[in-house]
């Protein structure tokens, strides 16, 4: 098993329901394993490239305006 790295891309950004990501991915572990958290300063600077990004639609762009 590798460590390997993770991307975000604006293009595969998709509105998920809550309980349809717990019912997916119940249980650390199996599909996946958290290696912590984003500081405040990182989630800011991804909205921020996301609202300023040609490849995220429009419609969630609005959401992240908010």
């Amino acid at each position: 098993y590798f460590d390997l790295p993770t991307f975000i891309y604006g293009s595969e950004i998709e509105y998920y329901q809550i309980q349809k990501l717990l019912s997916d991915y119940p249980c650390e572990g199996i599909d996946y394993k958290v290696k912590g958290e984003l500081s405040d300063l990182e989630f800011t600077a991804i909205i921020e490239c996301f609202k300023n990004s040609n490849s995220v639609k429009r419609g969630i762009k609005k959401q992240l305006a908010i």
